[in-house]
């Protein structure tokens, strides 16, 4: 594999990569939300237990509503404040903003840009993770490299893919938009019996 890339991000793919980032680190941990909106249920379904009283049951509703607008207003809050912390480190890092040469072979990834030079060997990365856009290359569990596929040709692309699946761990398996196909197992050779012979039966 010898691929050569040139590309300089977008705000609007970096903003997608850093959902992604963020994505990933909920799904490996219980989401907040969760937590809230089963602690506000749990409340309000003890307040619900204390009504005894049947022609009361439509009001018992009420008691639904604040539990499910305090989800969706915090929701929507995490959302934006996501979209503020991405807008934020996109403002103040300007290797973001900066043109990008990379360079993949089958040992290692060499980036260059205008006032920096690195190079990764391949056992450096702990995991990739695929967005519609993007591949996601982390070099932690919080740092990556953000790569996007408008910048690889299809074929180039494909066999990326599959380097990138035999060398180190998908960041969501189940959810990515790639499958992961097992190593075959090698064939077990069949061990016949002899059948004995008749002078014995």
């Amino acid at each position: 594999m010898n691929i050569s890339l040139d590309y300089t991000l977008t705000y609007d793919e970096w903003a997608q990569a850093f959902h992604a980032s963020n994505r990933s680190m909920r799904q490996r941990r219980p989401p907040i939300l969760v937590l809230i909106i089963t602690a506000a249920l749990l409340a309000a379904l003890l307040i619900l237990l204390t009504i005894r009283h049947i022609h009361w049951l439509p009001s018992r509703f009420f008691f639904l509503t604040p539990v499910l607008l305090i989800g969706v207003l915090f929701w929507f809050m995490l959302q934006r404040k996501l979209g503020d912390l991405a807008k934020t480190e996109w403002d103040s890092n300007p290797t973001l903003r900066g043109r990008c040469t990379i360079t993949l072979n089958d040992s290692a990834l060499t980036i260059t840009q205008e006032f920096r030079q690195a190079t990764w060997q391949w056992p450096a990365f702990v995991k990739f993770d695929e967005s519609k856009n993007l591949l996601l290359l982390y070099i932690s569990q919080r740092s990556f490299l953000p790569i996007p596929k408008r910048a690889f040709a299809s074929s180039e692309l494909d066999t990326f893919l599959q380097f990138l699946m035999k060398t180190m761990p998908p960041a969501n398996p189940a959810s990515a938009g790639f499958s992961v196909i097992p190593k075959p197992l090698p064939p077990t050779p069949i061990h016949v019996q002899p059948l004995e012979s008749r002078d014995f039966m």
